[in-house]
């Protein structure tokens, strides 16, 4: 009996090659990035405000959603969760997304 042949994960592979993009953005608007969770389903990834000079937060998402040739559908805007980490997911095509939770900037 022939076993079944599996398919290749993928995903991991597309989600490593957008994050080494996706951490030059996120330098560049003062932010440090940060990868957790299993890369199965998805991409969960953590910006931390990084400089004094760190961009707004939606002008991140902006400039990683260009980046990556995203998208976030529109009526899914950020969400704000425990201790006010806002969070978005961009969807990247072939079944894959980026769930990306930004820390919030200090209120100086």
């Amino acid at each position: 009996m022939k076993r079944p042949v599996k398919r290749p994960k993928t995903r991991p592979v597309l989600y490593a090659i957008f994050y080494g993009a996706m951490v030059r953005v996120a330098r560049r608007h003062g932010y440090a990035l940060a990868l957790h969770g299993s890369l199965r389903r998805d991409c969960d990834l953590v910006a931390v405000p990084w400089t004094e000079a760190s961009s707004a937060p939606e002008r991140l998402i902006d400039a990683l959603v260009k980046r990556t040739g995203g998208y976030v559908p529109p009526g899914e805007a950020k969400v704000v969760k425990a201790h006010g980490r806002m969070t978005w997911v961009i969807y990247v095509g072939g079944g894959g997304y980026l769930d990306l939770s930004v820390m919030p900037r200090s209120r100086k």
